[in-house]
């Protein structure tokens, strides 16, 4: 179902023809706008109250183009048909093509938005982001609510900030009405209208906790949060408060910056120190160290504001080199590649081993085993197959088979018919001396002929008679001759199949031993051992990296507790983010949302999206300010690892030695003739079953 677009008007009371909607956040939805493709309609949800509405009406007096295109700052004012204000018109900004400020400043979305870019881009943008505050503040307005958010990147790195309606505005003229109680305040003769939200980790100490409705900041305020997206630009992502905490739970953000925990101070704040992965603020020019002291010390009114900023970070940008070892590092050319000396820090130090567990001279064993093995002749190259060794024949293979039938079946048959005719020879003669007439015998005869052919249709039971004949014939010659030749051929078809199976194994074995030559010879066999043995010896040698290993390992395990634990330390309260209320706080209580730690991807569903965006940014911020030490790997757990690694060590180096010793008293050559005697072995038996085969008799010969 399509949404109707709302219907808006100019301040002449013409229609303003919305396109489609592009946006939506909490209290607005931006819209382009048909026929005007630089600019879009933010229009909001409900008519803004009194203040709101003076101040908008003030940013429209006070519209210029370079505030426009700088920030998209409101233009012309947009109104209901009663004339009743409904939101405004600014310069269109596309952020199809453009990239949150984060995403250039943290390593791991660096990589995927701006991966060309180098650490000079970092700079380039750090200075062209303090011009636009320098613009901004210059013409008596603040930002107010400084966050990355607010800030976003083209792929060449033009700056455009957004979000002007929720900016502070100075009003220098004052406008029709003034500076009213309850919707602004005055600062000399200029009439203020503040910023309503803030996020804590751009806040300055002085105004943490503080609700931000009705607050009027002041510049050397701002100067705090521009000074935070400065050092997150040039320190790759690391936030000025997020140090390693010797002594107590790690603070949140806010309660760092409340409690002053710069974490870079000269002289170093006790208990608190910088993380590792942090380059020293020593590969900064003085002059840029000497701003952040400032930014970050006690005194506020010492804050350098943007123009400030501005000119030191041109000055750095002309004082840039490239990184003699690795050229994608760019730094002032002043101090050594900060890049490579982070990388080039330990993640953590292990406790020392035990002295019982110490393997001394470890390197050294192993070297001196290795010359061992580069001592042992190699066998010299042996031929794709040699002559098989004599083996002694063997003997014809004594089959299974029962006797052959005794006598031909064609005899069988004669003697049969011989039979039958002495039978019907006794009849007739019989016949003919009972009745004493030779032609009573032919009639007899003649009879039995037509009993046994045509007249067996007939009822007479012929069949019983023929049935009984033949049962006493069989008695009489026997009938085991047919039986004695089916039992024999079946037999021979037994013994055939059993033959070929032995033969298809016999040929499979030889097959497999032919391979096992060509890499189990003397030269082969003599070469691949040397390749275990070189492998083992580098696993011997590679025992510290793999302890390293197993001990990265451990600490990325217990990071991943800890980052888990403060994430679920840091609750959904009113002022956690930009514009939570107790009202939206209890909203996401009930869908489950209570800490940092409930902010997933597949648990916001039924959040609205405005929500759900500012949600997974305020987890994303935490996890970049949280900073494991890896001091808090727990010793004992470290001390077992090591120890487990250099017992296995010691075994490891154990069977090295062993193996050694088996390597230089192995006998290649008798290694070879063995494999090559079982070869002849199994050809001889081959032979064997062929021969078998051959002298087997045919089924046919026995018909």
């Amino acid at each position: 179902m399509t949404t109707a677009l709302p219907s808006v008007r100019d301040d002449q009371g013409r229609v303003v023809a919305l396109e489609a909607e592009v946006r939506r956040g909490e209290q607005g939805a931006s819209y382009s706008l048909r026929g005007r493709p630089g600019e879009a309609a933010e229009v909001l949800f409900e008519p803004p109250n009194p203040a709101q509405r003076r101040k908008l009406e003030a940013q429209l007096r006070l519209a210029t183009p370079e505030l426009g295109e700088l920030c998209g700052w409101p233009q012309a004012g947009l109104y209901t048909g009663g004339g009743q204000p409904i939101g405004f018109v600014r310069p269109w900004a596309d952020l199809s093509g453009l990239r949150e400020v984060s995403d250039l400043y943290s390593p791991e979305r660096r990589r995927e938005a701006f991966p060309q870019a180098r650490w000079g881009f970092q700079v380039q943008v750090a200075r062209d982001l303090t011009q636009a505050f320098a613009t901004l503040h210059a013409q008596g307005h603040l930002m107010g609510n400084v966050t990355p958010s607010q800030v976003w990147l083209s792929p060449g790195g033009q700056v455009r900030l957004l979000g002007a309606e929720t900016y502070q505005v100075g009003d220098r003229e004052g406008g029709p009405e003034g500076g009213q109680a309850g919707e602004g305040g005055q600062v000399g003769s200029e009439v203020s209208y503040p910023c309503p939200v803030g996020t804590p980790e751009f806040t300055p100490p002085e105004l943490q906790g503080e609700s931000f409705g009705t607050l009027l900041r002041t510049p050397e305020q701002e100067a705090f949060g521009v000074a935070v997206l400065m050092f997150l630009l040039l320190f790759d992502g690391h936030h000025p408060y997020a140090g390693l905490h010797e002594n107590g739970p790690y603070p949140s953000p806010a309660e760092a910056i409340r409690a002053g925990a710069y974490a870079y101070a000269d002289p170093p704040r006790p208990g608190l120190r910088p993380p590792l992965t942090v380059p020293s603020p020593d590969a900064m020019p003085p002059e840029v160290r000497a701003l952040f002291a400032r930014a970050f010390g006690p005194d506020p009114a010492a804050r350098p504001d943007a123009a400030t900023w501005a000119r030191a970070l041109d000055r750095l940008l002309s004082d840039l080199k490239r990184c003699a070892d690795d050229p994608a590092h760019e730094h002032w050319a002043g101090s050594p590649c900060p890049w490579c000396e982070v990388a080039a820090r330990p993640p953590a130090a292990l406790p020392p081993a035990p002295d019982a567990l110490d393997l001394p001279s470890e390197e050294a064993e192993v070297n001196r085993l290795w010359a061992q093995v580069t001592r042992v002749p190699a066998p010299p190259p042996s031929p794709a197959l040699p002559a098989l060794p004599t083996v002694q024949a063997l003997a014809p293979l004594s089959l299974d088979l029962p006797p052959p039938p005794r006598q031909n079946e064609g005899v069988v048959k004669v003697l049969r018919w011989l039979l039958r005719g002495s039978v019907i020879a006794v009849i007739l003669g019989v016949t003919a001396v009972i009745q004493n007439s030779f032609l009573a015998a032919i009639v007899l005869g003649g009879i039995l002929l037509f009993a046994f052919t045509i007249g067996r249709r007939f009822s007479v039971d012929w069949d019983g008679l023929i049935a009984r004949y033949q049962a006493w014939e069989k008695g009489l010659l026997g009938d085991g001759q047919e039986e004695q030749a089916s039992v024999y051929r079946r037999a021979l078809a037994r013994e055939r199949a059993a033959l070929r199976a032995r033969a298809d194994e016999l040929t499979h074995r030889r097959e497999t031993l032919r391979e096992r030559y060509h890499t189990g010879n003397a030269a082969a066999l003599h070469a691949r051992q040397t390749l275990e043995l070189e492998a083992a010896r580098r696993r011997l040698l590679d025992a510290r990296e793999r302890e390293q290993r197993a001990v990265g390992k451990l600490l990325r395990g217990e990071q991943e507790r800890a980052r888990l634990a403060y994430l679920a330390g840091q609750s959904l309260r009113p002022g956690a983010l930009p514009g939570l209320t107790l009202r939206v706080v209890t909203q996401l209580a009930g869908a489950g949302l209570h800490t940092a730690a409930d902010v997933a991807p597949e648990r916001l569903g039924g959040v609205p999206a405005h929500w759900a965006r500012e949600l997974l940014g305020w987890r994303q911020r935490l996890e970049d300010f949280f900073q494991f030490d890896p001091a808090q790997l727990p010793t004992e757990r470290a001390a077992e690892l090591r120890r487990e690694s250099r017992e296995q060590a010691g075994r490891d180096l154990t069977e090295f030695r062993q193996a050694v010793t088996a390597f230089g008293a192995t006998d290649w050559a008798a290694r070879e003739d063995e494999l090559l005697r079982e070869l002849a072995g199994v050809e001889a038996e081959l032979a064997q079953v062929k021969q078998a085969l051959e002298d087997l008799p045919v089924p046919a010969s026995l018909s």
